[in-house]
């Protein structure tokens, strides 16, 4: 079921495998799974520019995804009509409204991109 009737937006999450590292098991980014996730919404959040040492920028979104739906903090998300993966920045946050038909998921994410100096 869909947050509100404008959450109409469906973004992809890039899961990466696990792999064992010497002992510990960490993401695997070349090995990715697509998960499709119906029913957000994106909304524009931050963009910073550091032009000290080099041209990059890092810009942010927050998506309100479906209140169950399983993204986690080590996922890389695609979103429709934006080059790029972003990533999961933190773990994603539950907000649960008296009665239900506002529970969603917050999701931050943010995307680095350096340019020609």
């Amino acid at each position: 079921m869909s947050l509100v009737s404008f959450a109409t937006v469906v973004v992809t999450v890039q899961r990466p495998a696990v792999v064992n590292d010497h002992g510990a098991e960490v993401p695997d980014y070349t090995d990715l799974t697509p998960i499709a996730v119906p029913g957000c919404v994106v909304q524009p959040t931050t963009t910073a520019e550091d032009l000290d040492d080099r041209d990059q920028t890092v810009t942010g979104r927050l998506v309100h995804a479906p209140r169950h739906a399983d993204i986690r903090r080590l996922d890389l998300v695609s979103l429709p009509g934006e080059a790029g993966l972003w990533r999961v920045v933190g773990e994603p946050a539950p907000w649960d409204s008296p009665l239900g038909g506002l529970s969603h998921l917050q999701i931050n994410l943010e995307r680095w991109t350096e340019g020609v100096s």
